[in-house]
């Protein structure tokens, strides 16, 4: 499908490009919606807001979950680094259609695959390298024992990758290999791909997709939006520190990668291979949960207006990119001279 060793090809990340705008008949950005579906096939589709709040261990577990669901904010992904006791609780606490449980490997996660399957819930399958053996027997475990549950399964960077996740039997797929904010996994290994062509070029295949990481602006967040089959977008950063988050804290706030030495030490008792760091962040007000999530809304909806587009399907279709220099990253910011009179 692609010659990735193709010398003349290059790769893009959100800030090579840029949405042209054209002419638009929104009076105001309010005018615009972005609700959507993901449809699940016979087990029918959930109507959600495309903004997901990372599955990491100090962004999304009971708390955030929760508030999204009762607030009808979209999906909520249920972390993984948890005792099967206190997986146990929280789908006691959390479970709704919109409520989706993480899990490893089947071979690594079996008990906790087959007491979410045991309860009817949603699973959201996290395996670093997507693409994979792994991958495959996981999703089909859980479709021949659980065939009830919706599955959403990553991580994966090419479309070669996201026919084979659908083959098997991921109805959403997630995008994003060492994308994310607290991420080493491309300093550490040297693989990956740039984020903007990685959804671009998954995009085409037709099956619908989860933007998982490397979103540093809102701005970022909607290019992805405007690109074919990408359903919702996937941060941890932009939730870091904010009320619901499970880093909450006095003062200061934890954000860490899954893979880092603090994650793994946390869950695990021990850790191996890290590919990710731990972050400490200013804890922020209370209400900021809801803040950032307004925000974000805002920022899409504002990117929608102009191109004309009064719902996501439109956005997609009439969104158009144009690749910028270098150059064009300094004249996004603000970028006022501080000027002196000569006397």
């Amino acid at each position: 499908m692609n010659s990735y060793n193709d010398p003349s090809l290059s790769y893009l990340t959100f800030d090579d490009v840029l949405i042209v705008p054209t002419y638009s008949n929104l009076k105001s950005r309010s005018d615009a919606q972005i609700e959507t579906k993901i449809d699940f096939g016979n087990l029918g589709y959930l109507k959600i807001k495309p903004v997901i709040p990372a599955n990491m261990d100090t962004i999304s577990g009971v708390p955030m979950v929760k508030y999204i669901t009762m607030e009808k904010l979209g999906i909520g992904i249920l972390h993984r680094y948890m005792s099967l006791d206190d997986a146990q609780k929280a789908v006691a606490n959390i479970w709704s259609d919109d409520a989706f449980f993480s899990v490893g490997a089947v071979h690594q996660d079996e008990d906790r695959i087959n007491l979410f399957g045991a309860l009817n819930c949603n699973m959201c399958i996290d395996i670093a390298h997507g693409d994979s053996y792994n991958m495959q027997e996981t999703i089909g475990h859980i479709r021949d024992s659980y065939p009830g549950c919706r599955i959403i399964a990553g991580n994966v960077c090419t479309p070669e990758a996201v026919e084979r996740l659908h083959a098997w039997g991921a109805h959403v797929v997630k995008i994003g290999i060492g994308a994310g904010s607290v991420c080493t996994t491309r300093l550490k290994t040297g693989v990956g791909m740039p984020q903007f062509s990685a959804l671009s070029l998954c995009s085409q295949v037709g099956v619908q997709l989860i933007a998982d990481g490397g979103f540093k602006h809102i701005g970022d967040i909607a290019k992805a939006l405007a690109l074919p089959n990408v359903k919702a977008i996937m941060t941890g950063s932009m939730f870091a520190g904010t009320d619901f988050s499970e880093g909450f804290g006095a003062g200061l706030s934890t954000y860490r990668g899954m893979a880092s030495k603090a994650a793994q030490e946390a869950f695990k008792g021990k850790f191996a291979n890290e590919e990710g760091i731990a972050a400490v962040v200013p804890t922020q007000e209370v209400g900021s949960t809801a803040r950032v999530f307004r925000e974000i809304y805002e920022g899409i909806k504002s990117s929608m207006s102009y191109v004309g587009a009064r719902t996501l399907d439109e956005f997609k279709e009439r969104a158009k990119f144009v690749r910028v220099s270098s150059n064009s990253v300094l004249e996004n910011h603000p970028h006022i001279l501080n000027q002196t009179k000569s006397r």
